[in-house]
């Protein structure tokens, strides 16, 4: 009998990753693959990624 296993990961994301669809993109990735999680943009202009 396999278990299911959940993974839960947060990056904090640092570079050119606002005004460039990234959140969008990171959303649209997620529904592909079937991964929950959210994703915000941060005051230092860093974007947090929380998937499980």
């Amino acid at each position: 009998m396999r278990e299911n296993i959940i993974v839960r990961k947060q990056m904090i994301i640092f570079g050119k990753v606002q005004g460039c669809g990234f959140r969008r993109r990171i959303r649209d990735i997620a529904d592909q693959v079937g991964v929950a999680g959210w994703v915000r943009n941060n005051q230092d202009n860093s974007v947090t990624v929380e998937m499980q």
